[in-house]
């Protein structure tokens, strides 16, 4: 059985509990039946019933963490969830099921009016709102977009809170009494339902400071309620006005930073005297660039330098490990019986050896006669490979190049241009060597490696930086393959 470090339906859970927050004060309000209001309500009402059941039941196998530890025994995750949810879940839902019930035998079932006034305690289950918010705002790649998820949040809250605060001064206004109400005083005291609710929301919001009203408490409840709502209402205005400052503030600076550099930048090439052509393709570069690294959310977290030493390698190893195995060499060494030793080697390599670098549109990545320091592996954009005026090969994503700079001395025999914005990984060849050279019996596989590739590579008559040596050339060196730059022609 399979053990979940999440909730199983965090991201299913939301509608059930927006559902509940905006139903159950007209409930237990206004006494409003819902199911006259929207036919399909039943409906929705049984799928909640049904999906909170299934929630008890999958939440006995749904692992949690301990101190950093994933916990996935189930006798622990039971007797957690015996302490904390379950007897409200269980509470909760049986009074689901029984209101279904209720409501199926009609009002003759005696106790269906106290079980709608039950349902009000559903909203206890609002504490997990915050645990979905966080799921759904890690799910953004941009810090823009999680900034603006979060002001979205906190308006819904505010708006939530003054449903709650709407419908409870709505109730108060329906009750009888021999004085009259604030509703039957007003001028909305035989208008439609829609009408009354919306004349009670704009109360609300004016406990808050939002508008003006001039509904007045009638009845002593009233004006007890009345004073409770001013005091809960500072509360709700302080924290909701701090939060939103805090966020837009972020966002704005965030936007206005962009400005600052991108108006600096302007200035700049005017003032060199950069030519058109050049300037425009220095500004589509710097945009691609900026948005791409905002929208990877490449920051560094700070956190991250807590890491001890072997587990940042092995982030690092498993953040670049698509890029080392497509070289076929470092591929065949992580899925050999190397050892624990040649793990360390390619985590070392992840480390030191592996960069992400960009590419502007008609960007010369190397050309004809120049030196091999480095192998690339396309990740994304459009690059295209050029041997003399006719022969011309476009690069896909995931192609490796200049492996050779790999096993020998190697001076590039072709030219690779981006012609759109691209990205590649490089892996610096003098980085590897030295990530290798302390390990003797891995040196000397790597030689033995080295021979076969630059022999299989001599016979070729016609070179190029994207050549890929046969897999049976190499097939008998398949087994023992270990990472190395050492061959018979000196490299290393």
């Amino acid at each position: 059985m399979q053990i979940a470090a999440t909730h199983w339906g965090i991201s299913d859970a939301w509608p059930q509990l927006i559902k509940d927050i905006v139903a159950l004060p007209l409930l237990l309000a206004m006494s409003v039946r819902i199911e006259e209001l929207f036919t399909s309500w039943r409906y929705l009402s049984m799928v909640g019933t049904i999906y909170w059941s299934m929630d008890i039941c999958l939440s006995f196998f749904t692992g949690y963490y301990h101190k950093g530890s994933l916990v996935s025994d189930v006798p622990k995750i039971a007797w957690v969830y015996f302490k904390s949810w379950f007897l409200i879940d269980l509470f909760l839902t049986a009074l689901d099921i029984s209101v279904e019930l209720g409501a199926d035998l009609g009002e003759a079932f005696v106790a269906v009016r106290f079980l709608r006034f039950l349902r009000f305690i559903r909203l206890l289950r609002w504490d997990k709102f915050s645990q979905i918010s966080v799921f759904f705002q890690d799910q953004f790649d941009s810090p823009a977009a999680s900034l603006e998820f979060s002001l979205l949040v906190v308006m819904i809250v505010m708006m939530l809170l003054e449903h709650v605060i709407a419908c409870c001064w709505f109730g108060l206004g329906r009750m009888d009494s021999p004085t009259g109400t604030w509703l039957t005083k007003s001028i909305v005291a035989d208008g439609s339902f829609v009408n009354q609710y919306t004349y009670s929301l704009r109360w609300a919001l004016s406990q808050l400071g939002i508008g003006s009203t001039e509904i007045e408490a009638i009845t002593e409840a009233e004006g007890y309620y009345s004073v409770a709502v001013a005091f809960v209402s500072i509360i709700i205005f302080a924290t909701v006005l701090s939060s939103m400052t805090s966020l837009v503030t972020a966002l704005h600076s965030r936007r206005t930073e962009e400005k600052r550099q991108f108006g600096m930048l302007k200035r700049f090439l005017r003032q060199s005297r950069i030519p058109k052509g050049l300037n425009e393709r220095i500004m589509r570069f710097l945009r691609y660039a900026y948005h791409e690294k905002a929208l990877t959310a490449q920051d560094y977290p700070t956190i991250l330098d807590l890491l001890s030493k072997p587990l940042q390698a092995e982030l690092d190893f498993a953040r670049y490990k698509a890029y080392i195995f497509s070289v076929p060499f470092l591929e065949h060494l992580h899925s050999s019986a190397a050892g624990l030793h040649a793990g360390r080697v390619l985590q070392e390599i992840a480390r030191k050896a592996v960069f992400l670098v960009d590419a502007a549109e008609a960007e010369i990545v190397f050309c004809s006669g120049g030196m091999a320091d480095a192998c690339f592996v396309t990740i994304d954009g459009s690059l295209k490979y050029t041997q003399g005026e006719s022969c011309t090969e476009a690069i896909a994503a995931g192609v490796l190049i200049s492996e050779m700079c790999f096993w020998t001395y190697w001076h590039h025999v072709g030219d690779l241009i981006s012609v759109t914005f691209s990205k590649l990984a490089k892996l610096d060849a003098e980085t590897v060597c030295k990530c290798i050279s302390p390990a003797v019996e891995l040196q000397n596989e790597a030689s033995r490696y080295a021979r076969r590739y630059v022999d299989a590579l001599n016979m070729e008559e016609e070179l190029s930086d994207i050549w890929m040596c046969p897999e049976s050339y190499l097939a008998v060196y398949s087994g023992a393959l270990a990472l190395g730059c050492f061959t018979t022609s000196g490299k290393g």
